[in-house]
C-alpha cells in the first residue's frame, strides 16, 4: 500500500500558475489497519471500535478501487 500513497505526478510543473500538489485519500492509515486486522482474522473485536468509524469503514474506497466488500470477499 505504501507505494500506491506514496506516487508523484513528476509530468506536473509545480511552478505554474494553478499548479498545487493535492492529495486526496478516502481512508486513513487507521482505518486500512482496522480492515487488514478483521480480513487476516486475527484476533480483533470490531466491538472495540465506534460506531461512527464502523460506518466510515463501509463507505472507504481503498487503494485499486477496493472496498470494505471486495475485501471480504477475497479473504
Amino acid at each position: 500500500m505504501h507505494e500506491t500513497l506514496q506516487k508523484v505526478d513528476y509530468g506536473q510543473p509545480l511552478g505554474e500558475e494553478g499548479s498545487q500538489f493535492v492529495a486526496e485519500m478516502t481512508f486513513t492509515i487507521l482505518d486500512w489497519q482496522i480492515i487488514e486486522r478483521i480480513v487476516s482474522r486475527s484476533a480483533f473485536h470490531i466491538g472495540l471500535v465506534d460506531d461512527q468509524r464502523v460506518v466510515q469503514l463501509c463507505f472507504n474506497i481503498f487503494p485499486r478501487l477496493q472496498t470494505v466488500l471486495h475485501m471480504f470477499v477475497r479473504a
